[in-house]
């Protein structure tokens, strides 16, 4: 039995490390990844928790390609994956479960695409799968003793390990409660933020040198000060369906199955899985949209591993001659799954994003370091581990937590804004450039919210610079390839701005208007309306979007929209009106309005005078 039962574990093994080896993402993918990557390389503080544990080990692991430390972590994340795949083994042969039958929901795991998207790349998600399923083991084995040691440190490891660590600790008090002091053992790495942060490495989120720091890192206060969703009925019930929508698109039909295992396992996995599933969306209480169901869908793991461990007691009533059957068809399914998601290849988007900035900036004086103004994940992160990694720019950050450079003066920006307002490949700068070649290789990711996010602005600003170039039908191309393989709404928006820029409004209002009828409450969509309708001259739609938008939507910019137009026709007081209350709210040109029209004003007056 134990010769077999080595015989499948080598088989899990190789067949993972052939997998994740073949498609091991060659540096820093989209997300959290460079953020991490670059954290662990100077061991800096990363986005609350902080992940001390992953960060030391992270650090470890990057010395191995000292020129490009992501590699290192990204091979860190494939060891967790396969060790969290023997877990699953081994609780199943703990079951009694034969490992022929183990073996299946081990390899079923190791391509499942919730789970494959994260054992290639820079992420935490398969070193909290391994505490999971390692407290899952202990509780089961009664080893309280190693038990309260690992609940001690996978409390940093991520707050979905939380849950049965409060699980764990209750059965650790009940057996007796001097094993407790082997978790505060465990959780001293939490001594790793205020030491590091003492030091003021360049990330340094939250900045948790105090105690009170420290606890509001962990316990992530900074996320729950932006949560604005209100509790009503309408909104737990499209969470509800979110959560459903998640739950049956990563379990499939292994929920039928979940009934052959309620005489067969103790309470306490149902009692888990319970509260892995509704409750725990209602806790994280994430606006109901097709974006946050994309984003959130990660945090269902802890449910999709209990349902995959709980179903496989379906497959003993299977007699053994059909079981290559049903495994082959098991597998097959969730295979077509990941190939549908992209998984199957490597992630090379934010490597050439990357180049692409490293030769938009290169000077010949090799002193200076341009400063490059940024905001959001999807550029921003790639942004910090090329600075950590080459030192050749500079990153200012300024969002809630994390605040960088923010006394130097930007020379490029990564989104549009007043001051830098005109497309220079895959930045903004302040004044038009000469059009330099740009060898940019269009060459599709994984399908990941920030993957295909960077993905479709790096497709669109590269169809500016072709129009800008004077190749319109190529450009246009590159648009239709971007539209094709945008899936979500904010993905198209981007499309839509890139028409604008070049001024094919008719294609920008299809888009947008497909989007109004999709999510009548998208954010902006009323002011993408009016502005291409009035580049269009198609002044009566215009008006009635700007009016209808007012009434649906609390939009800063329609704010400003709203005192330009009314600016326009004479109402100078209603206008500074709407421009005041833009102001308030943080449009972007609503103070240089005020300004203009308090100037238009005074000049009117000294005439009359």
């Amino acid at each position: 039995m134990k010769n077999k039962t080595f015989y499948y574990r080598f088989l899990i093994v190789l067949i993972s490390i052939v997998l994740y080896m073949s498609f091991l993402c060659p540096s820093i993918s989209s997300g959290d990844s460079g953020e991490l990557a670059a954290s662990a390389h100077i061991l800096g503080i990363p986005h609350p928790p902080g992940y001390p544990f992953y960060m030391i080990l992270g650090r470890l692991f990057s010395m191995i390609f000292p020129g490009n430390p992501a590699l290192g972590m990204n091979i860190l994340s494939s060891i967790f994956a396969i060790l969290s795949l023997l877990l699953v083994f081994q609780i199943l042969l703990d079951f009694g479960i034969k490992p022929q039958i183990a073996f299946i929901p081990s390899i079923l795991l190791s391509i499942h695409p919730l789970f494959l998207q994260f054992a290639t790349i820079t992420e935490v998600y398969t070193i909290t799968s391994f505490f999971f399923l390692l407290e899952l083991l202990l509780l089961k084995r009664d080893n309280y003793l190693l038990l309260s040691y690992v609940v001690g440190i996978s409390f940093l490891i991520h707050p979905m390990l939380w849950i049965i660590g409060v699980y764990s600790l209750y059965k650790i008090l009940k057996r007796d409660y001097r094993l407790i002091i082997y978790s505060f053992v465990g959780i001293s790495v939490i001594l790793y933020l205020p030491i590091r942060s003492i030091s003021n490495p360049l990330i340094d989120w939250g900045n948790p040198e105090t105690l009170r720091g420290v606890i509001s890192h962990i316990l992530r206060f900074e996320y729950y000060r932006e949560v604005k969703v209100p509790f009503t009925f309408l909104i737990i019930y499209k969470e509800f369906l979110i959560w459903l929508k998640i739950t049956l698109r990563d379990t499939n039909f292994l929920l039928l199955l979940l009934p052959f295992a309620i005489k067969s396992v103790k309470k306490e996995y149902l009692l888990l899985l319970l509260a892995y599933s509704l409750p725990l969306a209602l806790f994280l209480h994430f606006k109901p949209n097709e974006l946050n169901l994309e984003a959130n869908r990660v945090f269902f793991l802890p449910q999709l591993i209990l349902i995959l461990i709980l179903s496989t007691f379906a497959l003993k009533r299977i007699k053994m001659k059909f079981l290559p059957i049903v495994g082959t068809f098991i597998l097959t399914v969730f295979f077509i799954l990941g190939y549908q998601e992209r998984l199957f290849q490597r992630s090379w988007t934010s490597f050439d994003y990357i180049k692409t900035i490293l030769e938009q900036t290169e000077i010949d004086k090799r002193s200076w370091r341009p400063v490059i103004l940024s905001r959001g994940d999807a550029l921003t992160f790639p942004l910090l581990y090329i600075e950590v990694l080459t030192e050749r720019i500079k990153v200012k950050v300024n969002t809630p937590g994390l605040r960088i450079h923010t006394e130097d003066t930007p020379d490029y920006s990564t989104y549009w804004n007043e001051d830098f307002s005109v497309y220079d490949r895959m930045l903004f700068s302040k004044e038009a450039h000469e059009l330099k070649p740009w060898n940019f290789r269009i060459r599709q990711g994984r399908k990941d919210i920030l993957e295909d996010e960077l993905y479709i602005k790096a497709l669109t600003r590269y169809a500016v610079y072709l129009y800008k170039r004077g190749e319109t039908t190529l450009s246009l191309s590159i648009l239709k390839e971007a539209i094709n393989v945008s899936w979500l709404n904010s993905h198209k928006i981007t499309v839509a701005s890139a028409y604008d820029e070049i001024k094919y409004y008719e294609q920008s209002v299809n888009i947008e208007k497909e989007i109004l009828k999709k999510e009548p409450d998208y954010p902006g969509i009323y002011h993408s309306l009016y502005y291409s309708h009035l580049q269009m001259g198609k002044i009566d739609e215009a008006e009635n979007f700007l009016a209808e938008g007012l009434l649906i939507q609390d939009d800063k910019n329609l704010l400003n929209d709203a005192g330009a137009y009314f600016a326009e026709k004479g109402f100078t007081n209603t206008a500074f009106l709407f421009f005041l209350d833009g102001l308030f709210k943080g449009a972007p040109s609503s103070g240089a309005n005020i300004r203009k029209l308090i100037k238009n004003e005074i000049l009117i007056e000294n005439i009359r005078d």
